[in-house]
């Protein structure tokens, strides 16, 4: 079913959890992508809901230049610089290019919130044919770690789908050419895994809900993680998903319906 979620200002991202998002995100983008991608010294690529820069710049391993564009203005000013990467701030429904121009579009996780027949035909209309749109995302388990810490997270009305594709949507002519589903055991520095609980604004609320003083969370985390689990590093359980979509030589781009 086509949800009309835009994807602008997401209320999980607001600057206390950017701060965290971007000092850790989990060194899993390249993983992903070196399943899917080779080298495309010429291209230029689009990352769409790049956050603060990680996805972009790791596409940017595969491409002469990326362009990375993202809803939030407080995860863009969190964003990692790089020379061949450049960032702007879109709505969240409307790309700022009007020509194909992109051998590569990837979305890491934006998809479930982005999602639009009006988006999608906004992609046709800049993806160079014979080009590329990568949706892919990784589930990291958290429920020993939320466990041990005594959290519960509510359940949602619509839960979250990692493996989230164009199957619902008018995608011709784009073809599904690969898919990825793949179990991983990855291991988290302690230090780092505090960053990861508290880039999410749920857990971030719970935790300071729970412990009181948001500039002391790290810090119990810590001890907390010391405690539980006596460790350095903690292996988490992850899943990669990812599904590539390939624009034939010969196609014709869709006409964008302004209405759509």
């Amino acid at each position: 079913m086509q949800k009309n979620t835009i994807m602008y200002e997401h209320p999980d991202y607001d600057r206390a959890t950017a701060f965290h998002y971007a000092a850790y995100r989990p060194d899993l983008h390249e993983r992903i992508l070196a399943e899917f991608l080779q080298p495309m010294p010429q291209a230029t690529g689009l990352d769409i809901g790049c956050g603060t820069g990680q996805s972009a710049i790791t596409l940017s391993k595969f491409t002469r230049r990326v362009i990375g564009i993202e809803p939030s203005e407080a995860m863009l000013q969190k964003a990692l610089q790089h020379p061949n990467v450049s960032y702007l701030l879109f709505n969240g429904r409307d790309l700022p290019f009007s020509q194909p121009q992109f051998s590569i579009i990837t979305m890491a996780g934006s998809w479930f919130y982005a999602a639009s027949q009006h988006l999608l035909n906004q992609l046709l209309q800049v993806l160079l044919p014979n080009g590329s749109v990568l949706l892919y995302d990784f589930n990291i388990c958290l429920s020993d770690v939320l466990s041990a810490l005594g959290i519960r997270l509510a359940e949602t009305a619509t839960p979250y789908n990692h493996a989230l594709d164009f199957s619902a949507f008018e995608h011709a002519p784009l073809q599904v050419v690969q898919q990825l589903k793949k179990d991983i055991d990855f291991p988290v520095a302690a230090e780092n895994l505090v960053h990861l609980l508290l880039s999410l604004k749920e857990v971030y609320l719970l935790l300071q809900t729970k412990y009181g003083d948001a500039v002391n969370v790290p810090a119990i985390l810590l001890h907390e993680f010391s405690q539980h689990f006596g460790k350095e590093s903690i292996s988490l359980r992850t899943t990669l998903y990812g599904t590539r979509y390939h624009l034939p030589e010969t196609s014709e781009h869709i006409k964008t319906n302004p209405q759509s």
